[in-house]
């Protein structure tokens, strides 16, 4: 591994290390065990190898449960995954983690291998969203929602900032929406305000 390598793996460390701290301590501050972390990877990371140790270690220093831990890979890296990757991705998966396939619907899937790739959930991408609910792109909307409930997948509907969006999602059976609609991003002190406040 080149040195600039070994840079990029340390800085991937330090993220997810800062999150899962975050997280225990919103934890601890809280109460709350239910909230999930979701962690951008990438095709470098699952391919490079080293991503499973990182996780196993990270996981156990932070005294953080794989099941609440969710990494998410554009759709294009996981189609062009190779087999070390994805048996990289098979170990994740086996510890609990959750495998989330990003931005679905614009990175050409090849069907057939999308059903062998270790996936637990799919994000249908804001593009097909737009139109919520009328002219094609909300066909294509509808479609994979109802593919990724045939391939016994969650759905998460993404970049969702109108209400006429959110009307169709639940309409059409969407598990999750996330989006502007739904919450801006926010320090982590300005959410753990929230989240240590009495909701009404």
């Amino acid at each position: 591994m080149t040195g600039g390598g070994e840079e990029e793996q340390k800085g991937h460390e330090f993220v997810l290390r800062t999150a899962l701290q975050q997280m225990r301590e919103w934890d601890e501050t809280t109460g709350r065990t239910d909230l999930r972390l979701a962690v951008n990877i990438s095709a470098v990371q699952v391919s490079g190898g080293g991503l499973v140790a990182m996780a196993d270690r990270l996981l156990d220093e932070c005294r953080f449960e794989a099941r609440r831990l969710d990494f998410e890979l554009t759709e294009r890296a996981a189609m062009r995954a190779s087999p070390s990757a994805i048996s990289s991705l098979d170990a994740l998966r086996s510890r609990g983690i959750t495998l989330t396939l990003d931005d679905f619907g614009t990175g050409y899937s090849a069907l057939s291998r999308l059903e062998r790739l270790p996936i637990d959930a799919m994000k249908v991408d804001k593009s097909f969203l737009e139109e919520a609910g009328a002219g094609e792109s909300s066909v294509i909307a509808r479609a994979i929602i109802a593919m990724g409930h045939a391939l016994g997948m969650t759905v998460v509907g993404e970049g969702v900032e109108t209400d006429a969006q959110w009307e169709f999602l639940k309409r059409e059976g969407c598990d999750y929406a996330q989006g502007y609609l739904l919450g801006r991003p926010m320090a982590a002190a300005a959410l753990g305000v929230i989240l240590t406040t009495p909701q009404p």
